[in-house]
């Protein structure tokens, strides 16, 4: 079977009714033989078998330059080159709407050093261009949506690639061990790859600068404000790249994206991936002392030490200077519950410096009006990236209505209005008592918010102070309100 997938005309030099006599005569084999090879080679045969019916049906020409192609009702698919020019534009041809480069098209056009294609290209066939020596650059247009197996494979010249595609997929075809992605052995006899992934790229597509039999010498990668995703190995085994440029509009890297780039001494993660959107092995086997840096708390704690994402022998992570996870923030203390949301500013330095409330950070708060743990979120803002979350609690305003008697010896009853502690969501009270001439007092709690009385027996007959308070429970302490004003009743004897 062939190795690379073609169109049936291509494959066996038949046209026009001998192409309709070899679309039936291999799909009447095809019925005797699958069952005596392999599920690849069954695959490979049916698509051959397809594209020979198909090229029957369409009409097969050439252009006066060498590019052939075959129109299907109105839509063009490239098929061949029989030229010898050293620049190409695809987009120039009044031949009609372009959306395929066929299999096999420029295969081995060694002179070919330029093409330009058209904006309505949609696919590029497996192996199209491997073997072009000479070809320099390649600019993939936005519609483009998948690219095949080995379609740029040993284009040993390539110092550029542009890719504006919005949805790009690449082929997972194989055969044996070779997975036959795009860009195998480019680039490799020049002096490197520069590759820029366009705004108008939705993500990086996984797999694409990947490799089984010879990494592309991709130097250097720019991905521009607006890709959202770095996809699953996309970049695995670029041993030459030396510099990645990551926008802040990265969400997600994908597992293996930058495994074993052995050459590359640092990497920024944009402030916007989550820590479970780091990607297993993503960073694993970069330059020996190379440095991962990390704008948040939660990357830090993920990455650093953990083996599952980096070697920890080769390569440290870092946070960086402008991380607002590296940032001091004022302790905030109590706030009393008022009915209101609470917002407090605390004060945010780096180092000596004290950042700015609305240059430098904005601030946001959660649970900030019950009673409870309240949360403030710093976020970095101009030069800062980031967030720093700190806590203060709300507590139960000061208790009212309180009332005090004795009804019989050492007797002490204590009553208060519950109104306010549970409107703010209290967890209790405590109730506080010292007799006349003593040091210390006693403590006494209720811990049903809705309870407005205490009692205690065996108090000595003198006169005794009272206070109130009510508490909330956090994480199973207590944090008190302020304390009622205290009154003072006398113990019947």
């Amino acid at each position: 079977m062939n190795e690379r997938i073609g169109s049936g005309a291509a494959i066996f030099g038949w046209h026009g009714f001998g192409a309709a006599v070899a679309a039936y005569l291999l799909t009447a084999l095809l019925a005797i033989g699958l069952a005596l090879v392999g599920p690849a080679e069954r695959a490979e045969a049916k698509q051959a078998a397809a594209e020979s019916e198909l090229s029957a049906q369409a009409e097969e020409k050439v252009t006066g330059n060498g590019v052939e192609y075959r129109v299907d009702s109105g839509i063009v698919t490239i098929t061949g080159y029989s030229g010898d020019a050293a620049t190409l534009d695809l987009s120039t041809l009044n031949i009609g709407v372009i959306t395929a480069i066929g299999s096999n098209a420029f295969e081995g056009q060694s002179q070919l050093a330029s093409v330009v294609l058209p904006e309505t290209l949609q696919s590029i066939g497996a192996y199209s261009f491997q073997g072009c020596t000479t070809l320099r650059s390649i600019d993939l247009p936005e519609n483009v949506a998948s690219v095949g197996a080995s379609a740029f494979r040993n284009c040993t010249a390539l110092t550029s690639v542009v890719v504006r595609s919005r949805e790009l997929g690449v082929s997972d075809w194989a055969n044996g061990s070779h997975r036959g992605w795009p860009f195998e052995n480019a680039g490799t006899g020049a002096g490197g790859i520069s590759a820029t992934f366009a705004s108008t790229c939705k993500a990086v597509p996984a797999n694409f600068f990947n490799h089984t039999e010879g990494a592309p010498k991709v130097t250097s990668v720019a991905v521009q404000s607006g890709v959202a995703q770095i996809g699953n190995a996309a970049f695995q085994g670029c041993s030459y790249l030396a510099s990645v440029d990551l926008p802040n509009s990265i969400t997600l890297i994908g597992e293996y994206a930058f495994n074993n780039c052995t050459d590359l001494a640092a990497l920024r993660i944009p402030p916007k991936v989550p820590a479970d959107a780091l990607g297993l092995k993503a960073y694993v086997d970069l330059s020996l002392g190379s440095k991962v840096t990390v704008t948040t708390g939660d990357q830090y704690n993920r990455l650093k030490g953990n083996d599952s994402y980096i070697n920890t022998m080769r390569t440290t992570v870092e946070l960086a200077s402008n991380s607002l996870y590296r940032a001091k923030v004022a302790a905030v203390a109590n706030q009393v519950y008022t009915g209101k949301k609470i917002v407090p500013s605390p004060a945010v330095k780096i180092g000596s410096k004290t950042l700015r409330k609305g240059a430098d950070y904005t601030v946001s708060y959660s649970a900030n009006k019950s009673c409870g743990q309240a949360t403030i979120t710093i976020k970095g803002k101009g030069g800062y990236v980031g967030t720093k979350a700190v806590t203060f609690k709300v507590v139960p305003a000061k208790v009212t209505g309180l009332k005090l008697g004795s009804s019989y010896r050492g007797h002490l009853s204590v009553s208060w209005s519950t109104k306010k502690a549970l409107k703010a969501g209290a967890s209790g009270y405590r109730v506080y008592w010292k007799a006349a001439g003593k040091k210390k007092g006693s403590y006494g709690f209720v811990a049903y918010p809705s309870y407005s009385s205490f009692s205690t027996y065996g108090l000595p007959v003198k006169k005794v102070s009272v206070k109130v308070q009510a508490y909330v429970t956090v994480d199973g302490k207590n944090a008190y309100g302020p304390w009622s004003a205290a009154k003072t009743v006398k113990v019947r004897g």
